[in-house]
């Protein structure tokens, strides 16, 4: 049995439209990363919420519904990740979301924000569509990496790490 969680419809429409309305908007900040783990050289656009045990972002308010409904114990990151359409699938390095720290045993969740053939693939095979307002969750220290879309100019979603 899988040890993915997979939610569809995880926010309310209302919620999940002001977050796209966020992101996609001109005025949105985004920082350019030139790979997407240490072992490639696949880019792509990031926004840091929470880093450091403390707010990072001036829009972080603007999770707070989602972080209402997911009510994690404990944040350690929050960043949102944009992938720009290359025309072509580009595969991202295998990577885990653990801390620095092996001993801690945290979640990780990625909430879809927009609907595109973009994926997160997993190293056990699985492999999950970016569609709308769809969460998964799984261990932190489970290995897997994106696959990038070829459908929509953007690919974007927010990945949260913390404690349940």
């Amino acid at each position: 049995m899988s040890q993915i969680k997979i939610v569809k419809n995880f926010l309310p429409e209302e919620e999940i439209k002001k977050l796209e309305n966020m992101f996609f908007s001109k005025d949105f900040m985004w920082r350019y990363n030139y790979q997407t783990a240490d072992n490639d050289n696949e880019s792509f656009f990031y926004h840091l919420f929470y880093v450091n045990n403390a707010p990072f972002s001036r829009c972080y308010d603007q999770l707070i519904p989602f972080l209402n409904l997911l009510k994690p114990l404990s944040i350690i990151g929050i960043r949102a990740n944009m992938y720009i359409n290359k025309y072509k699938k580009y595969f991202g390095g295998w990577h885990t979301d653990k801390c620095s720290n092996e001993k801690l045993n945290h979640t990780t969740s990625i909430l879809y924000i927009n609907d595109n053939n973009g994926v997160t693939e997993f190293e056990n095979g699985e492999s999950i569509k970016s569609e709308r307002n769809k969460l998964i969750e799984f261990p932190a220290d489970f290995v897997h990496r994106p696959i990038s879309q070829t459908d929509q100019d953007r690919r974007i979603l927010i990945n949260l790490n913390y404690f349940k």
